[in-house]
């Protein structure tokens, strides 16, 4: 990625769009078992919810903003605790 940042995205079946990130320098992890849709920027902020953010996004749709270092890194813990 450019300026070095590091994107990683979880999806629950690889797709022709996981294929194209993974494509464009994106790090892609499939997990099955993945339920929940978030958003993480600098393992400081989150936003957690049923919004798709790799799909279309339904009216009634919501995410919750998180400030919370601790919060994410549990969060982290889950993702990669595999």
């Amino acid at each position: 990625m450019q300026r070095g940042v590091q994107v990683v995205v979880f999806v629950k079946n690889k797709t022709k769009e996981a294929e194209w990130l993974q494509r464009e320098g994106l790090t892609v992890r499939v997990s099955e078992r993945l339920t929940f849709q978030l958003v993480m920027i600098d393992k400081k902020k989150m936003w957690y919810g049923s919004i798709n953010y790799m799909g279309y996004a339904m009216e009634e749709e919501c995410a919750v903003r998180f400030s919370d270092e601790h919060l994410t890194a549990e969060m982290l813990d889950v993702l990669y605790g595999e």
